[in-house]
């Protein structure tokens, strides 16, 4: 390739362009760019760092990986960050990791106006909300920096990977090079800063580098990502309202008018006494159905050994039995 022309850096280009901003960086997975945002940023060894309670395990690995401390902000019954418990625990926080479970997004202006308040930088992990919009725009307009996933039940599915977005030419150079733009490899970057951003002290190379045939899957899904979204939209409508007439004992967990949603996932409340019954139906039609209670779950925070032990009322809600407490209220 003539440098600029690897399918990675056309990859690159395309998320950029289409989150708006203006520099993007594509990584092995989207771990990965969560734990390069880390180490761009600075964390030090055993520095806490906020991140929502009820998320994939990726997050708080990515935590643990930069050797920083996770400490788990509550969860309100819709999947989302709990702002009010946000705010208390920032106190004294730099940096928190705010994720977008399953494309739900909690209030980013109460968490935008919270964390400029107390100096505390935002990672926004979007893994699984590609195309969400919060008020008209992508989400992570308020933060430092914004992770997505190209892992395979993404609406942009590549197998594995990820990519970071940033309007900062500062962390976009410093996350270039941890990645594994070794020696001049920078200037192969299209969305990148300008070369001043690159000078000084040599930074470690962490391997991360997204590689050609991974991102050789991406550029064609931009084709038609819009219209996907719009017939994914329209699935989820009907199946919401299917499940909306078929009982009462089944609640479809939703986005607020004001964010406009990416339903490649349908999230469902069941009452305990039928929740059995329901993931039997469920496998004897061939639907796909995961417990976010069960211990070998990735976002049952009681099976993550490195992140400190904590009982919260709202995540052990979203678990379900045995974790299951009374609702905890949308704040």
């Amino acid at each position: 390739y003539a440098p600029g022309a690897a399918e990675v850096v056309q990859a690159e280009e395309m998320f950029a362009r289409y989150t708006g901003r203006r520099y993007a960086v594509a990584s092995n997975r989207c771990g990965s760019s969560l734990l390069l945002a880390l180490k761009a940023y600075g964390v030090q060894p055993e520095e806490p760092v906020l991140c929502n309670a009820f998320t994939f395990s990726a997050v708080p690995s990515a935590i643990e990986h930069a050797g920083a401390r996770p400490v788990l902000v509550d969860t309100c019954s819709d999947l989302t960050l709990d702002v009010e418990d946000f705010a208390q625990k920032a106190e004294g926080a730099r940096v928190a990791i705010v994720s977008h479970m399953r494309g739900k997004v909690t209030d980013l202006g109460r968490v935008y106006a919270v964390a400029r308040a107390l100096n505390v930088t935002l990672i926004e992990d979007a893994a699984h909300a590609l195309g969400v919009l919060h008020c008209g725009m992508h989400v992570g307009y308020g933060a430092l920096c914004t992770c997505y996933s190209t892992q395979s039940n993404k609406i942009v599915n590549s197998g594995e990977g990820g990519f970071l977005c940033t309007d900062d030419p500062a962390l976009a150079a410093d996350v270039i090079r941890l990645s594994g733009a070794f020696e001049s490899a920078w200037h192969t970057h299209r969305a990148r800063p300008d070369a001043e951003y690159f000078r000084g002290p040599a930074l470690p190379n962490y391997s991360m580098r997204m590689t050609e045939l991974t991102a050789s899957c991406i550029i064609p899904q931009f084709a038609d990502l819009e219209q996907r979204i719009a017939r994914l939209e329209q699935r989820h409508a009907l199946f919401r309202s299917y499940l909306a007439r078929l009982s009462e004992d089944v609640e479809v967990i939703t986005v607020p008018n004001h964010v406009r949603g990416v339903h490649d996932t349908l999230q469902v409340r069941v009452n305990s006494h039928l929740i059995d019954r329901f993931e039997l139906g469920a496998q004897v039609r061939g639907v796909r159905i995961a417990r976010f209670g069960h211990m070998e779950n990735a976002r049952n925070h009681h099976s993550w050994s490195y992140a400190p032990p904590s009982s919260l009322p709202g995540p052990d809600h979203v678990l379900g039995p045995p974790f299951a407490t009374h609702p905890p209220a949308r704040r």
